[in-house]
């Protein structure tokens, strides 16, 4: 996953990577006003991408054909303040770790918003218009309800990790060798 950068922003543009179920451009006019409608649309774009794999959306970048192809800087901080607000209020539940950066472009203070999606464990998140999202491709839509009855079944799966592990004592005779394994797992 691209990271929400300054670094992960200037790959992205150096080697041309093109939008993809995990990657989206938007360009300024997207977030060109604060009403119900541009929130709808913030809103689905980011739990579709949280239902489906996770993502990073870039808004003030410009593309064609999938292609990143320019910037257009935004200027006002107002927006990255508004988006936090979306992904808090307006997508139920609220997505862990789901984060918007302000990510610097020139010194006269403009910047593009970088919005970091995980691929969440709280799946699925719905929408602020009561329906679930996926992505698909480059697009949103609607999800199925077989589709939403297996994110609902995704929490139900552990998610182990191994805090840490101790080997000792090898010892080896004619026939066999033994050691003592130690780990400690966590969910």
């Amino acid at each position: 996953m691209i990271s929400v950068t300054e670094q992960g922003l200037e790959e992205a543009l150096r080697f041309k990577v093109k939008a993809s179920l995990s990657l989206e451009y938007l360009s300024a006019k997207a977030i060109s006003s604060f009403d119900d409608k541009t929130a709808q649309f913030f809103s689905s774009l980011i739990s579709g991408m949280a239902n489906s794999n996770g993502g990073t959306i870039f808004v003030g970048v410009k593309s064609l054909r999938k292609s990143p192809k320019n910037l257009e800087p935004l200027s006002n901080s107002d927006a990255v303040s508004w988006l936090r607000m979306v992904c808090k209020t307006m997508i139920f539940p609220e997505i862990p770790d789901c984060f918007v950066e302000q990510i610097p472009v020139d010194a006269n203070g403009k910047f593009i918003i970088g919005i970091q999606i995980p691929n969440s464990q709280m799946a699925p998140h719905m929408c602020v218009d009561k329906r679930f999202y996926r992505r698909s491709d480059t697009k949103i839509s609607l999800m199925e309800e077989y589709e939403i009855r297996d994110l609902y079944n995704r929490k139900s799966r552990s998610k182990l990790l191994i805090q840490g592990y101790y080997i000792g004592e090898f010892q080896e005779n004619d026939k066999t060798k033994s050691f003592h394994f130690l780990a400690q797992i966590a969910n």
